[in-house]
């Protein structure tokens, strides 16, 4: 039974286990925060990374997947400029000490400078699409977490955009596509981008400036983009899909400083293969980036995003329905999916 101060959230109650329907008190906003009536919430890999392996959870347990939140704000806490009733959308603590931050229950906390109003026109569910892998991507292009790029939203004099060149693995995925969409923005001369073939024109059309078929040899693939970058040139590669090591091996100079971001675990010596070909190279698997990781500017990043979406500079991702926290099958199902690898294409949001 949920009581006037509690309600429904679904919740990891043992790792390893399918998640499970259940209750939780209705949290508070603090200083710099707003209580949110969840209206919906995109599962992502690392959800099923949370539910399978207990990836940023197994020490809050019973605890709450979702950091994609859209919805409408319930309260404000002290120091916010947001309003009751106003319609936004952000990004949760994903490495908060509770679940009071997270999006597969009725109410979430969000902080004050991870959200933005929802631009007129936009569903809730489009822009739930975005927030993890648009901080994601932002934080690897635009931070010395990552590429340390000027983002355009806080232009930098001391580095030439259409200078740089960046290959974005896995362009065609969700995550890939925003980085393309956000490399674009800040005027990246050389996007290049790996992906199928059915994702071309699409991708182009965002911003890329050059596409190699990922159902190429990985030898193709290295002679096709040092053709474009020159051998030495090729320096920053951002993987959204499963990682080709014998490509980053043969593409990243050997004698000269370089970076590796991937979204996927490292698997079996690749870390041993990668430190001994490539000395030079500061190479990470990237699973913790939060709002956070764009600090001191996570504000004004938030403050552009619907800007950027109402002038179709960025556009939400595709996904599809299960509707309401009480289907619990079609939740676990969805992140069953991200584990077998058998999803393709949209994504997951839940509609509360």
């Amino acid at each position: 039974m949920v009581t006037a101060k509690q309600q429904k959230a679904v919740l990891v109650t043992e790792i390893g286990k399918p998640v499970e329907l259940g209750t939780r008190d209705i949290p508070t906003p603090g200083e710099g925060q707003v209580l949110v009536k969840v209206t919906a919430t995109m599962i992502l890999p690392h959800d099923t990374y949370g539910r399978d392996w207990g990836l940023l959870v197994e020490d809050r347990l019973p605890a709450v997947l979702g950091n994609n939140v859209a919805g409408v704000i319930d309260e404000v806490g002290p120091g916010v400029g947001f309003k009751v009733g106003e319609r936004i959308f952000g990004i949760s603590g994903n490495v908060a000490a509770s679940s009071d931050q997270a999006g597969l229950q009725e109410y979430a906390i969000l902080n004050a400078d991870a959200i933005a109003h929802i631009p007129e026109g936009f569903s809730d569910a489009a822009v739930a699409s975005l927030p993890i892998n648009l901080v994601t991507s932002a934080a690897v292009l635009f931070t010395k977490t990552g590429f340390d790029m000027p983002a355009p939203y806080l232009p930098r004099k001391d580095f030439d955009c259409a200078t740089a060149s960046v290959v974005i693995v896995g362009g065609g995925t969700n995550v890939g596509q925003l980085a393309v969409q956000l490399a674009s923005l800040a005027g990246v001369g050389k996007i290049i981008v790996i992906a199928g073939t059915s994702n071309s024109a699409k991708l182009q059309a965002m911003g890329a400036t050059h596409f190699i078929d990922r159902h190429s040899s990985s030898a193709e693939m290295v002679k096709q983009i040092h053709a474009i970058t020159g051998p030495e040139n090729a320096t920053q590669v951002y993987s959204c899909a499963p990682l080709d090591v014998d490509l980053v091996i043969g593409l990243l100079p050997k004698d000269k400083p370089s970076t590796l971001k991937t979204l996927l675990p490292f698997e079996g010596d690749e870390e041993e293969q990668l430190g001994a070909s490539l000395p030079l190279c500061k190479f990470a698997f990237v699973h913790d980036l939060t709002n956070a990781s764009l600090a001191p500017n996570a504000a004004q990043f938030w403050a552009k995003v619907p800007e950027y979406l109402r002038t179709e500079k960025l556009l939400p991702a595709d996904f599809q329905v299960v509707h309401g926290l009480d289907d619990v099958s079609g939740i676990n199902n969805a992140l069953d999916q991200y584990r077998d690898f058998s999803r393709a294409g949209a994504q997951t949001v839940v509609l509360i």
